[in-house]
């Protein structure tokens, strides 16, 4: 037997996180309501990095990163989430607060991914929340609507196009009612 003898030393665990701001927790491939919660500013490759973390509205326990390095062919990410929270990203120059992002809505769409032998979900894209429907349905009933539009009887030609207008109109009308 080893004979150990005893070592101690203060340790302040009052600023450690459970653990880290992220939990990809796994969910139906779709689109769904995010808040931006919180923004983590690092380096990359040795260029700045912002990775904001994007929270469910409907779980705030499920949270995922969309990193944004900021380099010349990677800004697209970062201007299409700026659209997405509705502020506007004039094509010059700017000073940018990358805070103001931070209690935001948009939408965002996540698919599946595999890591370390799991599947999570990941960020696939971001855009404005309007875009959303009121009550969007989870994924599964969604692609199972869809599969019974498919199963109806085929119209005719002109029947198909009067029905696809009838549905643009509805989409606008309820635009225009928010």
């Amino acid at each position: 037997m080893v004979d150990v003898k005893s070592k101690k030393r203060v340790v302040d665990f009052s600023n450690v996180r459970d653990r880290g701001p992220f939990n990809s927790k796994h969910v139906e491939e779709g689109d769904y309501r995010v808040r931006v919660t919180d923004l983590i500013e690092d380096e990359h490759d040795g260029d700045p990095r912002y990775t904001y973390v994007l929270t469910l509205v409907e779980d705030p326990k499920a949270a995922y990163p969309y990193r944004c390095k900021l380099i010349d062919n990677q800004l697209w990410k970062l201007r299409n989430l700026f659209l997405a929270v509705g502020k506007q990203v004039p094509k010059k120059r700017l000073n940018v607060d990358f805070t103001q992002l931070v209690g935001l809505e948009c939408g965002a769409s996540l698919s599946d991914d595999e890591y370390e032998g799991k599947i999570r979900s990941q960020v696939d894209a971001v855009f404005p929340a309007e875009e959303l429907a009121e009550d969007p349905p989870p994924a599964k009933k969604r692609a199972a609507k869809k599969t019974s539009k498919k199963a109806e009887p085929e119209p005719d030609e002109d029947e198909d196009e009067d029905v696809d207008e009838d549905e643009d109109e509805d989409e606008d009308l309820d635009l225009d009612s928010l």
